[in-house]
């Protein structure tokens, strides 16, 4: 019955100010045209300044069908070996590419292999010396400090723009398993500027536990099948290739043409990976 230890652009309310009937009405029809280009998911998303621009770049070119994004889904887990290898690696190297990063709708899910247990199944015992405790409860599969990584990570995620955030997750990532997710992040946060005292009481709060439950929830899916980490989809579908070290050919498969210059350079060596497994010590099973 062990128990697992509990000068940046931050997202703004959408209520936030005051408009003029001009601007509601201009407002609206913005909403509505990205409304159309919406997946089946209702949930209304708040879009970074990058993610904008890059709209605005497709609509230049003419890819505002199927195929102008990728949708990327990186179910990850923040100590497991293999997930740092594949973040570290394979997602910074498109992440560093403008044209690949404007062509990717990025999902960062910190979970990975981790449990959800329900109050009703926990001991008496439990209850006794744990009298504070939020449940459902986490456990993780590399213990409490990869609890705290991932809580930190989900606060991350919700609370700060793309362009903050994906730097400050690649930025931990790089300390690997050498360094606690405490110096990993309080080091990243000074160095982008973010106000870690914001970012601590998210991770030590109800909603921190809150939002990585919801991450625990869609990864424990059984629809999804997943098995392992990291576990990447594109487009709704499992990703073998990128996976194992074609990632940016898996991305550019997923696009329409014209297709960033990244793309022609994985064309023409046929892979930009060579690995035949998961990579790294194996996936985390």
């Amino acid at each position: 019955e062990s128990h697992p230890n509990i000068g940046v652009r931050y997202r703004k309310s959408p209520m936030a100010g005051t408009a003029s009937p001009g601007a509601c009405l201009t407002t609206c029809c913005v909403f509505l045209m990205f409304s159309l280009g919406c997946s089946g998911n209702t949930k209304p998303k708040r879009r970074s300044l990058l993610s904008k621009a890059a709209t605005a770049r497709n609509s230049e070119l003419h890819l505002d069908g199927v195929g102008a994004t990728a949708k990327i889904e990186v179910y990850y887990e923040a100590l497991c070996p293999d997930s740092i290898e594949f973040i570290d690696k394979s997602l910074r190297v498109a992440w560093e590419d403008t044209e690949l990063r404007g062509r990717m709708s990025l999902h960062l899910i910190p979970f990975g292999n981790g449990q959800l247990i329900k109050e009703d199944t926990v001991s008496k015992g439990y209850h006794f010396w744990h009298p504070g405790a939020g449940y459902p409860l986490v456990m993780c599969q590399h213990g409490s400090q990869e609890c705290l990584g991932n809580k930190i990570q989900a606060c991350a995620i919700a609370d700060l723009e793309e362009t903050v955030y994906v730097p400050f997750l690649l930025c931990m990532i790089a300390y690997g398993t050498r360094a606690g997710p405490e110096l990993s992040s309080y080091d990243c946060g000074q160095r982008l500027g973010i106000d870690m005292a914001k970012m601590k009481d998210c991770a030590s709060s109800r909603r921190g536990h809150e939002l990585l439950v919801g991450y625990g929830q869609r990864s424990l899916d059984p629809q999804l099948g997943r098995k392992y980490v990291p576990f990447i989809m594109v487009d709704g579908r499992h990703s073998d290739a990128a996976e194992k070290g074609d990632f940016i050919g898996a991305l550019c498969g997923a696009l329409d043409a014209p297709k960033p210059a990244a793309c022609s350079k994985v064309s023409a060596q046929g892979s930009n990976g060579t690995k035949k497994g998961h990579g790294g010590s194996g996936p985390c099973l």
